[in-house]
């Protein structure tokens, strides 16, 4: 079997936490699975502080489906900071659970190009049991994938 280990890159500082994510690799864990992250910008500042670490890192994508998902994550749950443009664009959706939840998937989508481009693969996470959106997501990537598959073997 692995052994996959959490990583928590929703930190102060981020070093600390890859010193321990080396830590865990020296003793055993073939892969890695961080917390929820938000930011674009977070994809590539965890990518460069952890490129020299050959286990695998799954990003953890939880799309957010309101305004008030949202600032709960960003007030209520410790070490996870969402930017003000996520904040922005869910409080613009207002009430309306359907934009609302539009939002929070093109928001998942742009988290999961990035990763994609950087790391071993993600995790999603389904917000509140709602499973049309994480089936909406992976066939998203899927696509993506696909079409990475396809300009490989143009290359050939």
């Amino acid at each position: 079997f692995k052994v996959a280990a959490s990583f928590n890159p929703n930190v102060k500082y981020l070093h600390k936490a890859v010193q321990r994510m080396e830590k865990k690799v020296e003793v055993g864990a073939d892969s890695f699975l961080t917390q929820p992250i938000y930011s674009v910008s977070q994809v590539e500042e965890i990518y460069q502080a952890t490129k020299h670490i050959e286990a695998p890192i799954f990003l953890g994508i939880m799309p957010l489906i309101s305004s008030r998902n949202a600032e709960y994550i960003h007030h209520e749950v410790p070490g996870i900071t969402l930017p003000d443009n996520v904040l922005r664009a869910m409080a613009a959706a207002g009430d309306d659970r359907v934009q609302a939840e539009r939002e929070g998937l093109a928001i998942a989508k742009e988290l999961v190009e990035a990763t994609m481009e950087r790391f071993n693969g993600i995790y999603l996470i389904t917000p509140f049991l709602r499973y049309s959106i994480t089936e909406e997501l992976t066939k998203f990537i899927r696509a993506i994938d696909a079409k990475k598959k396809e300009e490989v073997s143009i290359y050939e």
